[in-house]
């Protein structure tokens, strides 16, 4: 009978010949307190070093391989993503971790634009992206800037409409309605409410 890891390999990025990195969620992690471990082989290091893994207190969402010219490696290195916005570099000389600003869904400053589901790079910088429609670009240490801002979802405008919108069974309602649809200023925010 064979055994099964007592861990789920999620998501895996080989960032030459010899290095491979996968990340794992472990059987024993809690629904509503993620953590992930992210696994680490060279095979050009004798058994057994050639495996290394650390453990996160995030889910691993997403990673990628960055040629960075702060912390130049000839072959980069692997940066990690949390659907929240935690990111954590994999940099030889000294890991570091950085917080995208606003991002994700549970975050104490989440703008509520939802979860951010991958990172790249494209070019010298790296991008991450999410299920709102969401891009953030890093343009340094700790400096991640929001390019979709002007085109989302705002959810403080909606939840601010919301408020001064009757409820639907309130005898108001339809007068509401009528007094909108009359007004060209309004019209605008009917076709949003849409």
């Amino acid at each position: 009978m064979k055994k099964s890891l007592p861990l789920e390999l999620t998501r895996a990025c080989a960032r030459s010949g010899v290095t491979l990195a996968m990340v794992a969620v472990r059987d024993t992690a809690e629904a509503f307190d993620p953590d992930g471990r992210f696994y680490r082989y060279d095979s050009i290091d004798p058994p057994p070093q050639n495996w290394t893994y650390s453990d996160f207190q995030f889910h691993i969402q997403s990673m990628t391989v960055f040629q960075n010219d702060d912390h130049p490696t000839p072959e980069g290195y692997f940066v990690l993503m949390s659907s929240e916005g935690d990111v954590y570099h994999t940099y030889w000389q000294e890991n570091f971790r950085e917080k995208i600003e606003g991002a994700g869904s549970w975050s104490a400053d989440a703008k509520g634009y939802g979860r951010l589901t991958k990172i790249r790079q494209i070019g010298a910088h790296i991008y991450a992206c999410g299920e709102g429609g969401q891009i953030y670009v890093r343009k340094g240490n700790n400096d991640w800037i929001l390019l979709t801002d002007s085109v989302l979802y705002d959810p403080k405008f909606h939840r601010e409409l919301m408020e001064s919108v009757p409820d639907f069974d309130d005898p108001g309602y339809l007068d509401w309605m009528v007094a909108a649809a009359s007004n060209n200023k309004d019209r605008d925010v009917l076709g949003r409410l849409a």
